[in-house]
């Protein structure tokens, strides 16, 4: 499976404009009179990458920059836009045709909706010569000075300065930002003829893309301080404290501010980007910190917000707070529970948590206590998602508390053989000034959580290899034990695992192929319940026409060859590999060379299954001959779930007995998303619909760099763990997955339970509340939970999963008796 376009960030098209949201681009079409000369007018101009956003890209991208033309209506769906997706950085170079004077530059665009947000950097660069470029500055600071749009809401923009006094025959635009650039118009304003003589600013950079990284990591930087100074000045500004205090406040943010719009922050790519990021940005959360004091917070909080809910990263906790924490489990089934901790002193503190009063003694061994870390994103958006277990020393965990943020505590519960009963704990937090405990119940009901649980996961791990995406050779052990751990069973291959040999004109296998890889990957995975390999065939994969006699026996050989091999690796037998044959297949002529491949592979008797993914989106676009010869079908969920009846008939109602159903999820970038909505019940769907799979793109997939550093990432990452070069750890977003497997496994026994009871005409009022339970409120789970935008930040109840299998355990253990 190759890197795609996620399905759930395309801009999708807005709601009407409110009328003042049109206003800033009036005011901005008004100026252009009375502008500098515009010498980019008609200028040609090379772009790197090639645009690529479906919606607007188009045969005139290559004269639509510098025509003068600005665009009107919904800006990403105009052909007069330019637009990019997965591209770091965008660098739009002009040649002006001759060395000329350069006041200033200008670039219009549009954001704040959609996923589309506005650029982090936009480096200018001049060069007299080709491979000789120096940078001018940054436009999108330069441009502050008159102002920055609004971090959200729809609007467009232009991005403008003539604080410049340089000169070049070519100026370069390196535009950071993630998933989308957008842009229609590029300006150069004239200048003075008497700076051509003047030396060009700094050293020169052959390649403007390669050269923009330290740049790119140093605006992410100060972007993170600028909004988090910006944050605490706006609640400052209405805070009821004294008029002294505020005085005082203010001028200490004044300070700052011109400390942040000054300095040089130090970067670099192998930094991890956790909060605070450094120094400076450690004494403007401390003034948060000073303003929680001023309006009378204690100064250090414990307190509780929603399990799954995104936690703030500013903003005062509440000052009454009750926190207890509540855990409902089965015997040797992972749950979660958390707490806050809210740090109102002047410095860091080191808060000592331990666990005490439940059965084990002090700190038992199926409790693990992490400290959730705050991470910064592409975004722009805070996340306190990675979940590093604390480190622990003299009978307690260790949690570093910064001043001015609250840091949470996050633990993983997993009594194995702890006798069924209700345990009253406390979590005994221990710092100075603080002796506190918080209550820790322990629900243990009389039921065994399987070793293996039904529903069956993966994520295109593609640890065949010893190098994918951000897997390397010093981690991918580390990444397959940490897979095992989350009830991974579904490894997947690349087409490099099962290559194809060698055939003569009739089809017939001449020379066998290299099991090499192969042998490996089953070795590292022996005991996985299920395979998937991306063989990714096209039109040329084999030298003989799809269809044709030759081609049905190269089809036949190959997975003679393989199902053997499978054999002698012990996996059992075939029926439990998978091949995806063509990757999301949606246009008609994809969907029937996926048809050709797969009655192929059926009539080769080898019991190896076709597992396909389409993605056309309606009924009318299916091939059904393409459905019935696959094995396997796994939509895309959120497709499936905007789709109407008719489309999800064809995977429901009217899927071929004998054909299976699974469904997987590619949306990006990963951190922002909701882990309830988005991961956790991805698995209660599966449930809802009859399917016996789920997959999420990508384990390995970081988008280009390490995932604790996202500001070096060159694309949107997708994965749910945070992977460096030599460690995984888990976050979130993959505590979530493991949840709803344990979600869908609950109803599936609770089913069983109730299946046995009718067998033995057992309790009827028992059978009928678990037959009304079964009918009615998965179904209520996922439509409640149902967040078209899958968005973290967007409110939603994020409990009723909770409610509804603890509802569950109750009636399991109610048969128990």
């Amino acid at each position: 499976m190759l890197p795609r376009q996620p399905v759930q960030s395309i801009p999708d098209r807005p709601r009407k404009p409110q009328a003042w949201r049109i206003v800033p681009f009036l005011w901005v079409v008004a100026i252009h009179a009375h502008a500098q000369e515009n010498v980019a007018l008609g200028a040609v101009y090379t772009l790197a990458p090639a645009p690529g956003y479906a919606h607007c890209t188009d045969s005139g991208d290559m004269a639509q920059l510098t025509d003068g033309a600005y665009v009107s209506g919904y800006f990403w769906t105009q052909p007069g836009t330019v637009g990019w997706q997965n591209a770091k950085p965008v660098v739009i170079t002009i040649d002006l045709g001759q060395v000329k004077p350069i006041r200033g530059v200008a670039l219009n665009t549009a954001a704040g909706t959609a996923g589309v947000a506005w650029p982090v950097s936009i480096g200018i660069y001049v060069a007299d010569e080709p491979g000789a470029f120096h940078r001018a500055g940054d436009l999108v600071t330069l441009g502050a000075a008159a102002g920055l749009p609004a971090a959200e809401g729809y609007a467009v923009y232009r991005y403008a300065t003539e604080a410049l006094q340089c000169h070049g025959r070519y100026v370069a635009l390196a535009i950071v930002n993630q998933p989308f650039v957008f842009t229609d118009e590029v300006e150069v304003f004239a200048g003075d003829p008497a700076w051509l003589a003047q030396p060009l600013p700094g050293g020169a950079v052959a390649n403007v893309r390669e050269g923009v990284a330290q740049l790119t990591g140093e605006a992410y930087i100060r972007r993170r301080l600028t909004r988090d100074l910006e944050a605490i000045r706006s609640a400052m500004a209405v805070a009821e404290i004294e008029s002294a205090a505020k005085e005082t406040l203010s001028a200490q943010a004044g300070a700052l501010a011109q400390e942040v719009a000054t300095s040089t922050p130090e970067y670099s790519p192998e930094m991890r980007a956790i909060l605070p990021l450094n120094p400076l940005h450690e004494r403007v959360l401390a003034l948060q910190a000073a303003l929680w004091r001023a309006q009378g917070q204690s100064p250090v909080t414990l307190w509780q917000s929603g399990l799954w809910d995104a936690l703030p990263f500013l903003g005062a906790p509440p000052k009454e707070a009750a926190p207890a924490l509540d855990v409902h489990c089965m015997q040797g089934e992972y749950r979660a529970a958390s707490f806050n901790i809210s740090n109102a002193t002047e410095g860091p503190l080191d808060v000592s948590v331990q666990v005490e009063g439940l059965p084990g003694g002090p700190n038992p061994g199926y409790v693990r206590v992490h400290e959730v870390v705050w991470t910064d994103t592409n975004a722009g958006v805070p996340v306190a998602a990675a979940l590093p277990e604390a480190p622990r020393g003299n009978g307690s965990y260790r949690i570093p508390v910064a001043a001015g943020i609250t840091r949470q505590v996050w633990l993983t519960l997993c009594p194995p053989d702890v006798t069924a009963g209700t345990y009253e704990g406390s979590i005994h937090v221990m710092a100075p000034g603080l002796e506190a405990r918080l209550p820790l119940r322990l629900h243990v009901y009389p039921i065994k959580f399987p070793p293996k649980p039904r529903l069956h996961f993966g994520g295109w791990d593609y640890t065949d290899v010893m190098s994918q995406y951000e897997v390397t050779p010093e981690n991918r052990a580390a990444l397959i034990a940490l897979l095992r751990e989350y009830f991974v069973d579904t490894p997947w291959a690349t087409a490099a695992s099962m290559p194809w040999g060698k055939y003569d004109a009739a089809g017939n296998m001449t020379e066998e192929p290299d099991t090499t890889l192969f042998d490996a990957w089953m070795d590292a995975w022996v005991d996985a319940d299920q395979y998937r390999v991306f063989v990714a065939v096209s039109p040329g994969t084999l030298p003989f026409e799809p269809g044709s006699d030759a081609f049905e026996q190269a089809v036949r050989d190959w997975c003679v060859f393989w199902a053997r091999q499978i054999r002698v690796a012990n996996a059992n037998n075939s029926r439990r590999f998978g091949l995806l044959l063509l990757d999301e297949p949606s246009k008609l002529e994809d969907q029937m060379l996926v048809t050709a491949w797969a009655r192929a592979v059926r009539r080769s008797a080898s019991d190896l299954r076709v597992w396909e993914d389409p993605v056309f989106r309606s009924a009318t676009e299916a091939d059904r001959s393409m459905l019935e010869s696959c094995d396997i079908l796994c939509p895309n969920r959120q497709i499936f779930l905007a789709a109407d009846m008719e489309y999800r008939k064809l995977f429901v109602a009217d899927r071929a007995k004998d054909t299976a159903l699974e469904f997987y999820s590619c949306s990006g970038p990963v951190r922002t998303l909701d882990p309830y909505s988005y991961h956790r019940l991805q698995a209660w769907d599966c449930w809802r619909y009859g399917a016996t799979a789920e997959y999420f793109w990508a384990f390995g997939d970081s988008g280009g760099a390490y995932s604790w550093n996202e500001y070096a990432a060159q694309r949107s990452a997708y994965t749910p763990l945070f992977i460096d070069k030599t460690a995984v750890t888990p976050g979130k977003h993959l505590e979530a997955c493991r949840e709803g497997i344990e979600d869908y496994e609950t109803l599936a026994m609770l089913d069983d339970a109730l299946e046995a009871a009718r067998e033995s005409q057992g309790d009827p009022a028992w059978i009928a509340a678990a037959e009304e339970f079964l009918k009615t409120m998965p179904t209520r789970v996922c439509d409640e939970g149902y967040l078209p935008s899958m968005q973290w930040s967007d409110p939603l109840d994020r409990t009723l999963a909770d409610q509804v299998r603890i509802q569950a355990l109750e009636l399991l253990a109610q048969r128990a008796k």
